[in-house]
C-alpha cells in the first residue's frame, strides 16, 4: 500500500509519502486514504512535524509501516523526517540567518539513527558572535533537539479514552449526526456545543473550560487540544450509552439549536452567531445593559436585528424548557 500527498498549505508546503502493509481488516484502504487526504487538506499543522507524523501513523494504524517520509518545505523552518519501519531514521532542518548579495547564511541540523545529531553552519557574512544572532542559532538547535526527541516517541493512537468516547456520544446526541474530524470546522462544532450546554447549566467536564469570542466563533483552547488528538481517528468509534437523564438534558438545548441550524442556508455562519450572540448577551452584558443595540455592538460578527431577535427568542425558549423540567 502506498499513500502520497503534496499540498500547498497556509505558510508552507507539505509532502507525505508512506509505504506499508495491511495487518488488520479494518476500513477499506481507499476510504482510509481519502480520509487522510481530507485531514491534511482541511487542517493546519504549522511547523509541528511531530503532530503530522502522529496523524499519519494513527490514520494508518492498522498497517505495518515500511517507510514514511514527511517534509515541510517553502517555510522559514523547513524540516524533513524519515522513518524506516517504526523508527526515526533521519531528520533534517535548517534556518536562514541572512541573505545578502547572493550569500546565504544558514544553520542546518541533521539527525541520523546511526550517527546521531550533526550541526552545520555556512557563514559567508553573518557574525555569529553577535548575541542576538547567537541566541537565534541556539534556540533553533534546542528546538531541533526537542523535535527529534518527540519524533522518536510518536506512536499511533490505538484506542479512545472513556472521556473521548463520551464526548463523541454527546456530539451524536446534540447534532443527531456523526462527527467528521476531517472537517475544518469540527473545533467550532464541539466548542459551541460544550459552551452552550455548560452555559445552560449542563455540566460536561469536571474541570473548568475557558472560552473566548473570536471572529471564527466561540473558541476553547482546552477543547481544541483534546480534539486534535481525535483528528486522525477516521470515525471508528465504540458506542457508549449515556445516562437517560443526561441525554434528556442535552436535548433541552440541542432541540432548539439543531432546529435553527437546519433551516439555515449557511450552518457554519449560523453556528458562529449562536455562540457569539449568547456570549455577548450573557457573558459580556449585565441585565440593565442587555438590549439589542448593545448586544449587536458586542458581537464579533455581522448580524441583522431580525437574526438577533430570533436568537434571543431561542435562548429564552431553552431557559423556559429547563425551568419547566425543574
Amino acid at each position: 500500500m502506498k499513500f502520497e500527498v503534496n499540498l500547498n498549505k497556509k505558510n508552507y508546503r507539505l509532502y507525505i509519502s508512506l509505504e506499508g502493509d495491511s495487518t488488520f481488516a479494518g476500513l477499506p484502504t481507499a476510504k482510509i486514504k481519502s480520509y487522510a487526504r481530507a485531514i491534511f487538506t482541511n487542517h493546519e499543522f504549522g511547523n509541528d512535524i511531530s503532530e503530522i507524523v502522529y496523524c499519519i501513523k494513527t490514520v494508518f494504524r492498522n498497517y505495518r509501516l515500511r517507510k514514511l517520509e514527511v517534509a515541510i518545505t517553502e517555510s522559514k523552518f523547513p524540516q524533513r523526517a524519515t522513518y524506516i519501519m517504526d523508527d526515526l531514521y533521519t531528520y533534517e532542518a535548517s534556518i536562514v540567518l541572512s541573505e545578502q548579495e547572493g550569500f546565504v547564511d544558514k544553520v542546518e541540523v541533521e539527525y541520523c539513527e546511526t550517527y546521531g545529531l550533526n550541526i552545520k553552519a555556512t557563514n559567508d557574512g553573518c557574525d555569529l558572535t553577535d548575541p542576538t544572532m547567537f541566541d537565534t542559532v541556539m534556540t533553533f538547535i534546542e528546538q531541533c533537539k526537542y523535535t527529534v526527541d518527540n519524533l522518536k516517541d510518536v506512536y499511533p493512537k490505538m484506542s479512545l479514552s472513556s472521556d473521548e468516547r463520551v464526548l463523541i456520544e454527546i456530539y451524536r446526541q446534540f447534532y443527531k449526526t456523526e462527527p467528521d474530524f476531517s472537517d475544518k470546522n469540527i473545533f467550532l462544532y464541539f466548542s459551541t456545543m460544550i459552551y452552550l450546554l455548560e452555559q445552560f447549566g449542563i455540566e460536561v467536564f469536571d474541570f473548568e473550560q475557558y472560552y473566548a469570542a473570536a471572529e471564527d466563533g466561540i473558541e476553547c483552547s482546552e477543547m481544541e487540544t483534546m480534539l486534535r488528538k481525535l483528528i486522525p481517528w477516521n470515525n471508528e468509534y465504540y458506542f457508549v450509552k449515556l445516562n437517560d437523564e443526561f441525554v434528556e438534558d442535552i436535548n433541552t438545548v440541542s432541540t432548539y439549536v439543531v432546529r435553527y441550524l437546519n433551516k439555515s442556508n449557511n450552518k457554519i455562519d449560523s453556528l458562529k452567531k449562536i455562540g457569539l450572540v449568547h456570549y455577548a448577551t450573557f457573558g459580556c452584558l449585565t441585565c440593565q445593559f442587555r438590549n439589542l443595540k448593545n448586544i449587536r455592538k458586542m458581537c464579533k460578527t455581522d448580524i441583522s436585528e431580525e437574526e438577533l431577535k430570533e436568537l434571543i427568542v431561542l435562548f429564552n425558549e431553552v431557559i423556559d424548557n429547563i425551568t419547566e423540567k425543574e
